[in-house]
């Protein structure tokens, strides 16, 4: 049976200031257990195809088959969740990892692992990625007050630094100790935890009852970016910048063992200097909240990161530990892009198209990062490491400048909260989410 629930109904679930937080902290919890589990088992994955091949295309499959799938399949993922209940895709795409992770353990357990077997379940994580993460970011708007919004978004970039610094210590430990199965075992284990956690909850579905076709609904994310000239730029931005930003995390090891002459423990220091600037970067946007515009806290991230990179490409060869400052300087700019960027995306759009836009905004996340790689990686073979960076610090300051100067940009800032009809918002009163 569906019920359909009045605006002023829903306005008191995103509105009201008692009740959100509860339910909210269920979903972010079930949604941070998989996220930390995962990160881990793909980590102590890459560990071992690196330990056991020593092939970086082998090391290069890995990552195309997480993050190609996501990044082709998160627009539709984004139609599916604006047409069926958004914790309903939650719960399926834990069931399904949860799955995934218990044949793959069976499979390792029975002595049969296998590159291509590593690369089908990644395969399948990069697929889950693709339908999740546009449910959970359309979700988040419907039940949290507007003015909390920037400060949930920010909880993800939480979970990235954390995860960042602890999670692969977590893989390596159940990979050295137990095996590759271990870390599978826990993921399966972890996804089950949050299901039941999700389980518990009550959410609305928000339902379009016009009769759409299914290929007008898919192009549905795309018009409405095209049409509103703030959304597109900030994606455009966002995309670009991305593909500025990718070269810079991947080619950092190369250029502490090329130009400093740092071991895997010194590149691992700059790794964990970037974990710790993202997580206190993150602290300092929950505290801030939108007490500065969040275009404003876009651009000046990428103008600061451009000078970082712009820096750790004239930095001479002896100056090890400056270059660890400035990644974790580097981490706290990056803290400054995705959750203001969710959070302008979720306050401009109508709700029924919300599941949409976030699929075509978290698949040029996902293209945007291996393509800028791709192409940084051939430029950077040709022109050595070191000076590479300098023209992608130049790059990424071109991109830092227009959006200071973008007066689209700058207009999501002062738009009011779409709203709609009554007739959109719907949810299942038999459920119990």
């Amino acid at each position: 049976m569906i019920e359909v629930e009045t605006m002023k109904d829903q306005k008191m679930m995103t509105d009201g200031e008692k009740g959100w937080l509860g339910p909210v902290a269920l979903i972010w919890t079930a949604y941070a257990i998989t996220c930390f589990v995962a990160i881990a088992t793909i980590y102590s994955m890459g560990w071992h195809v690196t330990s056991t091949t020593g092939d970086p295309m082998a090391i290069a499959a890995v990552t195309v088959c997480g993050l190609l799938p996501q990044g082709l399949l998160a627009p539709f993922g984004g139609v599916v969740a604006d047409r069926l209940n958004r914790k309903s895709i939650l719960l399926v795409c834990y069931v399904a990892i949860a799955v995934a992770a218990l044949a793959t353990a069976g499979i390792i357990l029975s002595g049969h692992l296998s590159l291509p077997v590593i690369l089908a379940f990644v395969l399948v994580m990069g697929v889950r990625n693709g339908f999740r993460d546009p449910a959970f970011n359309a979700l988040m708007p419907m039940l949290v007050p507007e003015r909390h919004l920037i400060r949930i978004n920010m909880l993800d970039n939480l979970l990235s630094a954390a995860s960042m610094i602890l999670a692969p210590a977590l893989g390596i430990l159940l990979y050295s100790t137990f095996g590759l199965s271990a870390p599978m075992l826990a993921l399966a284990i972890g996804s089950v935890l949050s299901m039941l956690t999700l389980a518990t909850v009550r959410v609305p579905t928000v339902r379009n009852e016009a009769e759409v076709r299914l290929r007008d609904e898919f192009a549905g994310g795309f018009k409405m970016i095209a049409e509103h000239r703030g959304m597109l730029v900030l994606i455009l931005v966002f995309v670009v910048g991305l593909m500025a930003y990718g070269p810079f995390d991947d080619l950092m090891p190369l250029l502490v063992s090329s130009v400093f002459g740092g071991d895997g423990y010194a590149a691992s220091i700059c790794t964990g200097a970037f974990g710790a600037g993202l997580l206190a970067g993150s602290a300092g946007m929950m505290a801030i909240g939108e007490k500065v515009p969040l275009t404003r806290i876009i651009a000046g991230c990428a103008v600061a990161l451009s000078i970082l990179i712009l820096v750790c490409g004239l930095m001479p060869g002896t100056m090890l530990p400056l270059l660890a400052v400035c990644t974790g300087l580097s981490g706290g700019c990056c803290a400054g892009f995705a959750g203001p960027a969710t959070t302008l995306l979720q306050k401009n759009c109508d709700p029924e198209y919300l599941g949409r836009v976030m699929g075509v905004f978290n698949s040029a996340m996902a293209l945007g990062m291996p393509i800028g790689t791709g192409v940084g990686g051939t430029i950077a073979a040709l022109t050595g490491v070191q000076p590479f960076f300098m023209l992608d610090g130049a790059a990424m300051l071109v991109i830092g400048m227009f959006a200071v100067f973008s007066k689209s940009l700058c207009s999501l800032d002062g738009k009011a909260t779409p709203t709609t009809g009554p007739e959109t918002v719907a949810h299942q009163s038999g459920d119990i989410g």
